[in-house]
């Protein structure tokens, strides 16, 4: 509604100005404009813009980050009147929940539809301005399980190729009562290596389980396709290398999903992927198998307290949004153990507004050019090996932002001694002077770099120079933003 007011206002104020300057029965004539009035024309012109300039802030004020999005579980029964309102402000563009294929197809065989609690979480994501991708189970997490999966009468297959495809095509044409489609995309199954492979070994197809995964995933992207070929269909789900077995396979899919817990060990730089035991090195090698977008849509720290997951979250995030991954999704939004941004009582955790007021405003409309921050120098306690950074602008304009910190470290104990050292990156050539400030993430501190020459008895970041590098940065292993304006 804000949006469509601008533009209202927009053509309002075009029209007025040219029933004062244009002709008013041909249009806003801007050449002839500037052949009769060039001051006034200029200023026409600019007014314009700075209105337009508005119009496009309202239009994508709420629009979200795509990169980034949370787990729910409204269709565990949490309140969407109280807890929805709470997601919007941290910049997610996406919640991903529930609609499982027993939620759809629960009345009689062949006929869908949605239980009334679902339909109104799904409406009121839409009125948050909050887009949903909708993960369809079937089964359940062992083989016996099928809680996700309707009536054994009517299936005895659990996860009947034919059945669930039906289901995910009607699924898939689902709208808003404003006509615009209920998902954004639909995940086919959570994690399939768990209940869908224990499924195909009760029924003696265990050697074949991720051929039989390949044809059940690619009925269903058909039949959702013929029904709406504009939906983006996501899948795959399992660990490391069973992802490239799936791709060799020939899996028809629009986006890769996976979930990289770390190895148990609260370091955000380590996954448990089988083989890959590193997130960057995983990533490098899933962008070796596929040129799908990723979609990451869960993962979280396993253990520690509030702080310990503020900063697995800030990391994790940094080097996924650094290393280009489409869409990143923290498991969950609530929850009363160490994961999760907002307790059940709707009290945020610190890493609601290290996500809300800091990382994800600060990397707004920014993407990644790369690690290509350059040491000049540092002290002793510098770890080399250890040292993650990432450059973050928007076609080489200010405001760019360099992200450092050291990783491999656990976020609960032994933590590393602070460093400080004199940092170079790209984009630094030109900056207004006294706009140049440190974030730190975690704690919200903002420190200004102080200018070339200005005295500094307190070793505060300081330029060398009015292109740089930037001296006196402490880098820790809580991440900090270098802001250059």
């Amino acid at each position: 509604m804000i949006g469509l007011l601008s533009v209202f206002l927009f053509l309002f104020c075009a029209c007025s100005l040219q029933g004062r300057l244009g002709d008013s029965t041909n249009g806003l004539d801007l050449p002839g404009l500037f052949k009769r009035h060039p001051q006034s024309s200029f200023n026409v012109v600019m007014r314009l813009l700075a209105i337009l300039s508005v119009v496009i802030g309202c239009m994508t004020a709420h629009a979200g980050d795509e990169r980034f999005g949370f787990a729910t579980h409204f269709d565990q029964g949490w309140n969407p009147s109280t807890v929805m309102p709470l997601i919007t402000p941290t910049g997610a563009a996406y919640i991903r929940d529930d609609t499982a294929w027993s939620g759809l197809e629960w009345k009689a065989q062949g006929v869908y539809q949605f239980y009334s609690s679902k339909l109104a979480w799904l409406q009121a994501a839409h009125n948050n301005g909050l887009k949903v991708v909708g993960c369809v189970q079937a089964g359940g997490p062992n083989a016996t399980a099928r809680y996700y999966s309707p009536s054994a009468s009517w299936y005895p297959n659990p996860y009947d190729v034919q059945g669930f495809a039906n289901a995910c095509a009607w699924l898939a044409v689902q709208t808003n009562t404003d006509g615009t489609p209920l998902l954004a995309a639909m995940e086919i199954l959570n994690e399939p290596n768990n209940g869908f492979q224990s499924y195909e070994n009760s029924i003696g197809r265990g050697s074949y389980w991720l051929q039989d995964l390949t044809t059940f995933t690619n009925a269903a992207y058909a039949a959702i396709k013929k029904a709406n070929p504009a939906m983006t269909v996501i899948g795959a789900g399992v660990q490391g290398d069973w992802i490239r077995q799936l791709i060799n396979y020939g899996i028809t899919l629009d986006g890769i999903v996976f979930h990289p817990y770390d190895l148990g060990t609260n370091i955000p730089e380590t996954t448990y992927e089988w083989q890959y035991r590193d997130y960057q090195q995983f990533i490098t090698a899933i962008r070796s198998w596929t040129k799908l977008p990723l979609w990451t849509t869960e993962q979280n720290i396993s253990n520690g307290d509030e702080f310990a997951e503020a900063v697995w979250i800030a990391r994790r995030l940094l080097l996924a949004f650094g290393l280009k991954v489409e869409h990143n999704f923290i498991y969950d939004f609530m929850d009363s153990s160490a994961q999760g941004v907002i307790y059940p009582t709707l009290k945020p955790k610190l890493v609601y507004y290290v996500l809300r007021d800091r990382l994800i405003p600060s990397l707004a409309g920014l993407s990644s050019i790369g690690s290509v921050v350059t040491v000049t120098a540092h002290d002793a306690n510098w770890d080399a090996t250890d040292f993650k950074n990432f450059i973050f602008n928007a076609g080489g304009l200010n405001p760019v932002v360099a992200a450092v910190w050291f990783g491999n470290h656990n976020t609960t104990t032994g933590r590393p001694n602070p460093s400080v050292a004199t940092l170079s990156f790209p984009g630094t050539g030109s900056h207004t002077s006294g706009q140049t400030t440190v974030l730190d993430l975690i704690t919200g501190s903002s420190t200004t770099v102080l200018e070339p020459g200005v005295p500094n008895p307190s070793n505060a970041p300081q330029w060398a120079s009015t292109t740089g590098p930037i001296a006196n940065i402490t880098v820790s292993d809580t991440p900090i933003l270098i802001i250059v304006q």
